[in-house]
């Protein structure tokens, strides 16, 4: 899978960077959410694409109502506005977001650093220079609430 990368490079919005190359290891319908202790969306234009997915939003909703840790990185909170589960939380996001969040019931947080994600709760990070320390919390709030210990690659 071919990716891309935001950039902000002084312009009022990002540019976007040939990203990497990425095996895929299973398609939407093969994912068995019992399987995984977290969520994590990564921003970009997924969001945009994949909250029209019937079969993403069935997903978002078992992390959602199992009360597991899910973290939204930058415009990844466009899908949980879309499947309605940030009524009553709150959240970090891209500002062109934050209408769609404030519409879905949620609270936009606005952050200076990567937040940190506790349990119980989910954590919607801003894009920034720090989204590697980010994506570390991420596991480490995921392996501190498992049995298993998450690595970044896929299980």
């Amino acid at each position: 899978m071919r990716t891309a990368i935001h950039d902000f490079e002084g312009d009022q919005t990002y540019s976007e960077k040939r990203g990497h190359n990425f095996p895929l290891n299973a398609t939407f319908d093969d994912v068995q959410p019992e399987n995984y202790d977290g969520l994590v969306v990564p921003g970009g234009r997924a969001p945009e694409y994949i909250r029209l997915n019937a079969r993403v939003l069935e997903l978002v909703r078992y992390f959602a109502s199992a009360d597991t840790p899910i973290a939204a990185i930058c415009l990844a909170a466009q899908l949980l506005a879309a499947d309605g589960v940030l009524e009553g939380k709150s959240c970090s996001c891209y500002p062109a977001i934050g209408p769609d969040v404030t519409r879905a019931g949620g609270t936009v947080k606005k952050l200076r650093e990567p937040a940190r994600m506790r349990r119980p709760g989910w954590g919607c990070y801003q894009f920034s220079a720090g989204v590697r320390l980010v994506h570390c919390d991420v596991y480490k709030c995921i392996a501190a609430n498992s049995h298993l210990t998450p690595t970044p690659t896929a299980r």
